[in-house]
């Protein structure tokens, strides 16, 4: 899990430093830089796994032009993006990666319960390095995958035979697993080919396929416990099912079993399901399907009756804490909504605000001015449709 970030030149993000938890909410106005923050953190992920080329790359220019040109905080070219992770999870880590735009070589620095693994201050060309290191990747990167194929290495220095193997692939898996999802219920409607353990997309369009995998995998509780937190929305709901969408197989579409007390049972396809129904099948399909460690979601309240709130967040909160689902999940969303945030307490909420000069700032709820009493008298939500962003950070709320 990740517990304190701090991001530098990215976007408005100037420098910004953001605590999270296994649950976090990021609320502001838009422009604010909530998602600039979700966009960090993803590509830092990103980096664990591919080349710096591909991750900081113009998709409409053939993934030919560099984009941190664009990226970078005012454009200014003679500024280094950076980013400063301090985490756990198998032991404490704190990684630093700085990109400099205008095409330096990138410093890095990983240490491990206080132990430096390595320091690299421009490639550190001052000494030996590893003939094998690719510089179009992080030595982070380039680590992990020696491992993959040696079974461990021995820091940046492999002339230096007496250093100790250095395992780092739970590093990668708990800066790189990460995933942002806005999902469209729409999409999600869609048939899908058939796969096996397949990652639900950050639209959700391949949702009956990740359904399908479940529903025919070896793990029946995990369907029962999937269907039985559905049923509690949906207490009309019988069960999920994936039939052919099409003669050869392939294509996997959903549909819901239901039944009442005055009708026999029926069969609905997703097509004739609601919105709700979609999105909640959709965020228990994250808490027991093949999910990143990270998820970023992007407004959950959207699709949703404000009745269904509640139950969004009580499962996000269990799953971040692993009470729902195959494994805990860290778990951070923005929202716009003053509604959902009356489910969430102030520990759990970071107020994103852009200061004179642009740059975004950010407040945890629970340090605002009297947010103890207040929090007595009001909800979060109510506290923050109220008073709004700027009252309750100067305490004026007080």
């Amino acid at each position: 899990m990740i517990d304190r970030v701090r991001i530098q030149n990215f976007k408005c993000l100037l420098e910004t430093t953001v605590d999270l938890g296994p649950l976090t909410v990021l609320i502001g106005p838009n422009d604010s830089g909530k998602t600039s923050f979700l966009e960090a953190l993803r590509m830092l992920g990103a980096t664990t796994e591919r080349a710096l080329t591909e991750v900081f790359h113009d998709d409409a220019k053939g993934g030919r032009s560099n984009l941190l040109p664009s990226l970078v905080w005012r454009r200014e070219r003679h500024l280094s993006i950076g980013w400063h992770v301090q985490g756990k999870a198998k032991q404490s880590f704190e990684y630093g990666l700085c990109l400099p735009v205008d095409g330096q070589m990138p410093t890095e620095s990983l240490a491990i319960d206080g132990r430096d693994i390595f320091r690299l201050d421009d490639r550190d060309t001052s000494n030996p390095r590893n003939p094998s290191h690719d510089p179009n990747r992080t030595f982070l990167n380039t680590m992990r995958q020696l491992q993959n194929s040696q079974s461990g290495v021995r820091g940046p220095h492999p002339d230096r035979s007496n250093e100790p193997v250095v395992p780092v692939d739970w590093v990668c898996e708990a800066l790189g697993s990460t995933e942002e999802y806005r999902f469209v219920p729409d999409a999600m409607r869609s048939a899908s080919k058939a796969e096996p353990n397949p990652t639900l997309s950050t639209t959700g369009d391949n949702l009956a396929a990740v359904l399908n995998s479940l529903l025919t995998g070896p793990d029946r509780a995990a369907v029962v416990e999937l269907e039985g937190k559905l049923r509690e929305a949906i207490p009309t709901l019988q069960g999920l099912s994936t039939p052919a969408a099409d003669s050869s197989g392939s294509l996997r579409q959903i549909e819901f079993a239901l039944s009442g007390p005055s009708k026999p049972p029926e069969t609905i396809p997703s097509s004739q399901a609601s919105d709700g129904a979609m999105l909640l099948t959709a965020f228990l399909a994250l808490a027991y399907g093949n999910t990143p460690q990270i998820l970023l979601i992007e407004e959950p309240e959207n699709g949703l009756h404000p009745s269904r709130l509640q139950m969004v967040i009580e499962i996000l909160r269990k799953m971040s804490r692993g009470e729902v689902g195959n494994q805990p999940r860290q778990i951070i969303l923005t929202t716009h909504s003053p509604l959902l945030l009356n489910f969430v307490q102030p520990e759990e909420v970071r107020i994103f605000q852009r200061a004179a000069d642009g740059a975004t700032r950010v407040t945890p709820m629970d340090q605002i001015p009297n947010i103890e009493r207040l929090h007595k008298e009001y909800a979060a939500g109510e506290l923050w449709y109220l008073f709004g962003e700027e009252e309750l950070v100067k305490g004026q709320s007080a």
